[in-house]
């Protein structure tokens, strides 16, 4: 009997029948008559063929000679997307410079100092900032600030420039290395204050406030001033005495000439 390899209904034919009367494709010997020897007209010649088991390819094996280069190439591609993903992450980003632009940070000092401890802004004394966004080679932007007044090097619209930094809470990267690569160029700034290095010396000057504070208060200041005036009386005391004699005597001479000259 045959069957429709194509439409796989369970309908059979008898070996007489060369096609399928539905879909017009030939039709096959069913398979456990596939071996069996028929002298029709209409025997499935590829029956044998159809019904050879396929050994199954390794994986890390490949009959197409192209097919091993191409898998290298992805790996890599996916290695190098890595790559760029971590470097992104991390701050290292290259691209075309856009919207540079120099800035002073509005107000004084100690309001500075307050910014670097909270905001975790740089402390710069002259609190100067230079901001740009950074395009990279697959179109998107990066807003990158540079704290401090460029001092070496110079950056400008449409270079190209590597940058390596951290990002803040609010993804904009805050540039600690610069390099020009138009120019082959390391952007440098005038120095400052790192944030933590701020929070730091504030804890400390809070800490050192704290202990003068609390030593006032505890201190016995009583027992201090009573100390100083026992202290002061002991020393005038000690002095009365010792001068007492001299100034008795000086007092009788003076009593003496003053009864010889009358």
């Amino acid at each position: 009997m045959k069957e429709c390899p194509i439409c796989l209904d369970g309908v059979e034919y008898p070996k007489n029948v060369g096609e399928c009367p539905k879909c017009k494709n030939f039709l096959r010997m069913k398979k456990k008559s596939a071996n069996t020897t028929v002298n029709d007209d209409f025997a499935d010649v590829f029956d044998n063929t159809f019904y050879e088991e396929k050994k199954p390819i390794p994986p890390n094996k490949t009959t197409d000679p192209f097919e091993s280069t191409y898998t290298e190439q992805q790996t890599s591609a996916a290695r190098e997307t890595i790559k760029v993903s971590k470097a992104k992450k991390n701050g290292s980003i290259k691209g075309q410079v856009s919207n540079f632009q120099e800035d002073v940070i509005p107000g004084k000092m100690l309001g500075r100092w307050f910014d670097a401890c909270i905001k975790g802004i740089p402390f710069m004394k002259d609190g100067y900032m230079n901001t740009f966004q950074v395009y990279d080679q697959d179109g998107e932007g990066h807003e990158v600030v540079v704290y401090g007044k460029i001092v070496r090097g110079k950056i400008g619209d449409h270079n190209l420039v590597q940058v390596f930094g951290k990002r803040d809470r609010h993804g904009t990267v805050v540039a600690k290395h610069i390099e020009n690569l138009n120019s082959n160029t390391t952007v440098s700034v005038n120095s400052g204050m790192s944030a933590n290095s701020v929070r730091f010396l504030t804890a400390i000057i809070i800490f050192l406030l704290f202990s003068i504070i609390n030593f006032v208060i505890s201190f016995d200041w009583i027992g201090l001033v009573n100390l100083v005036v026992s202290v002061i009386l002991t020393f005038l005391s000690n002095i009365f005495v010792a001068i007492l004699p001299l100034i008795i005597v000086l007092f009788g001479i003076w009593i003496m000439i003053k009864k010889v000259f009358r």
